[in-house]
């Protein structure tokens, strides 16, 4: 997301200030005060947050469980790394707070030596590796990996990868890619996802984070979903360095500085966020369709998909995915390969039925669709 043209993040200080978490815990503390949560995950990501100093988590992670013990709060923590600076002592600090660790690989070294290398340009794969290992090693279990998908690799490459350097659990993204004006989905995502499922599926030594929410929503779990499936309200906020609240950052790939909401936790409460337009829209996106998925019998599963990915210049947000066809192309295929499995005995209205992919497709590739002028204000 820093690299589509919007440079906001130049303007922000590099490190959050003692300060502006002080500020953060007391609109927290209101905040906690009207809504009856039983936890609260908070996540440090960036950039890359090993950069900043150790205190700053322990001031941080501290004044944060003695604010929400007042409310019987547990707080989660959780950090997004490189993995590059883990060290002995950074994993003094993740067991001392039994922070979620996550390592950011994209895929194989071939994609990483694309997608992840340092300033001088040199591959980053070799450093993530060690830290990746380390962890484990003084762990004793491995971190979450986070790769953003790359239809150029093989899918079963990827899949082997991770087998071969001992990865357990793997949260799948998609590119944060908008509308261009000659974009076209030619499958090639879908049939990338239904083939790592397909290997998933059959092996299930990796826990894959896409595929196990998509699989809860087939079987009709209650209030499960993402931000790509599902139809749950999405339930983030970015609280960045210099104390602004903004809705989730990626949506900066659409236009320069579209996620900008000057609220500041100095002067604004948590709550203020919603008032934000963007912001609402990203936290109803899974309601707030255009006519086309509106009316797509698959629109309980993928909701219009990712809000990032619907837009446009030309019609905003409202839009189907740019990835819609593979979307309808790896959902159908999934529901048909687990309504084979459905118990016969069953009575219907609790299968899983086979859906026609020649009929979802077709529907999926018709254009024809009206503009809802609600959702179009966001233009360029």
């Amino acid at each position: 997301m820093y690299n589509k043209g919007d440079t906001s993040y130049k303007t922000q200080p590099k490190f959050i200030s003692t300060e502006i978490i002080d500020h953060f815990l007391n609109k927290m503390d209101a905040y906690l005060i009207n809504y009856e949560y039983p936890s609260f995950n908070i996540v440090f990501h960036g950039g890359e947050p090993l950069l900043a100093k150790k205190e700053l988590y322990e001031y941080f992670i501290e004044k944060t469980i003695s604010s929400f013990s007042k409310h019987n709060i547990k707080p989660f923590f959780g950090i997004q790394t490189n993995g590059v600076l883990i060290d002995a002592e950074w994993v003094e600090i993740f067991k001392k707070y039994n922070l979620h660790v996550g390592i950011s690989l994209d895929s194989t070294k071939e994609s990483n030596d694309i997608n992840r290398v340092f300033h001088n340009g040199k591959s980053s794969y070799a450093e993530i590796l060690k830290g990746f290992q380390f962890f484990k090693n003084s762990m004793g279990f491995t971190p979450g990996i986070l790769s953003v998908i790359d239809i150029d690799q093989d899918p079963k490459e990827v899949y082997d990868h991770y087998k071969n350097i001992g990865v357990e659990y793997v949260n799948l993204l998609f590119p944060d890619e908008i509308y261009e004006e000659n974009y076209i989905d030619d499958l090639r995502l879908g049939k990338w996802l239904l083939t790592m499922f397909n290997l998933w599926l059959n092996d299930k030594t990796i826990r894959v984070d896409q595929f196990e929410v998509l699989m809860s929503i087939f079987y009709g779990a209650d209030y499960v979903g993402d931000e790509y499936y599902g139809v749950k309200l999405n339930n983030t906020f970015i609280l960045e360095t210099d104390g602004e609240i903004q809705a989730n950052d990626p949506l900066r790939v659409c236009v320069p500085n579209i996620h900008k909401t000057k609220l500041n936790v100095s002067k604004n409460n948590i709550m203020d966020i919603i008032e934000n337009p963007l912001a609402e829209l990203y936290y109803n996106s899974k309601r707030r369709l255009c006519d086309k998925c509106n009316n797509c019998q698959l629109s309980d599963i993928c909701s219009g998909g990712y809000l990032v990915n619907r837009y446009s210049k030309k019609n905003g947000f409202d839009n189907p995915s740019i990835f819609c066809k593979s979307l309808a192309y790896f959902i159908t295929n999934v529901q048909n390969i687990i309504a084979d499995f459905t118990n016969p005995s069953l009575e219907e209205h609790e299968r899983i039925t086979n859906l026609n992919l020649e009929e979802v497709m077709t529907y999926c590739q018709n254009n024809d669709y009206k503009e809802n002028y609600e959702l179009s204000k966001f233009k360029n």
